[in-house]
């Protein structure tokens, strides 16, 4: 017997419900959707396990999460050097200012507090915890979200937030660019590398290496004023004052 036709309509709407991840190389009005803690099991070896924060945004048109993984203390503390010999912010120290420009710029006030213990922290997983209690209250706030465009080793360009600190030998970082907030703008090697983009077919587009090729060497006008955290008295316990955020 032949199959027929199934003519049901069933349940639920008849378009596409979930979000497409936002297009690299442009500046979105968004909505900041939370920080979330993760852990999971590695693909190659499942005895290993990761944690990662998520930060998490999305507007009408699209979505876009930015992952940090947990630093690792004895390699991510390292500064690695460019083909030029000249020194890059650790892994450690973009991803803690990664989250600090987000506290920053959507919840002032709790930044000032998050200031005043930080120094107390001994773990990045401390300070992971301090920072999603200090953003749910700010779920929901709108504010603007610089993507530009990485290419991966199958030559796809995916998005991903700028790098927000640079630095110069031992010296501290300095901030040099800004994800979030207002008036987010490409510096004229972006917007090169933007219509570059914009103007190529997948089969045109070549390797990025736009992070590696910025001009850093030079701090750049500071796009926050961040006061350094203070330390609090040696009994302070961190868990106490993670509570009283």
């Amino acid at each position: 017997m032949a199959a027929g036709f199934n003519f049901g309509f069933g349940d639920g709407p008849a378009v596409r419900t979930s979000k497409p991840t936002l297009a690299p190389w442009d500046i979105y009005d968004v909505e900041f959707k939370g920080c979330e803690i993760r852990e999971f099991a590695g693909k190659k070896d499942t005895s290993r396990s990761y944690k990662v924060l998520d930060i998490k945004f999305e507007n009408e048109y699209g979505k876009f999460t930015k992952t940090l993984f947990f630093p690792d203390p004895a390699k991510d503390s390292v500064r690695p050097k460019n083909d030029n010999g000249k020194e890059r912010p650790s892994n450690f120290e973009v991803t803690f200012n990664t989250v600090k420009q987000l506290i920053y710029v959507l919840n002032p006030a709790g930044y000032e507090k998050l200031a005043k213990i930080a120094g107390k922290f001994t773990s990045f997983g401390e300070f992971a915890e301090a920072a999603v209690k200090l953003m749910t209250p700010v779920v929901g706030t709108k504010t603007q979200l610089k993507l530009i465009g990485v290419t991966d080793k199958n030559g796809t360009v995916n998005p991903d937030i700028p790098r927000v600190v640079a630095c110069q030998n031992d010296q501290p970082c300095w901030w040099c660019d800004n994800y979030v907030g207002s008036n987010l703008a490409f510096s004229a090697y972006e917007d090169t590398k933007r219509k570059e983009y914009q103007a190529a077919t997948p089969s045109k587009v070549k390797e990025d290496k736009e992070k590696d090729a910025l001009d850093l060497t030079a701090p750049a006008t500071a796009p926050v004023s961040a006061p350094a955290p203070s330390k609090g008295s040696e009994d302070i316990n961190v868990d106490d004052l993670i509570a009283d955020l």
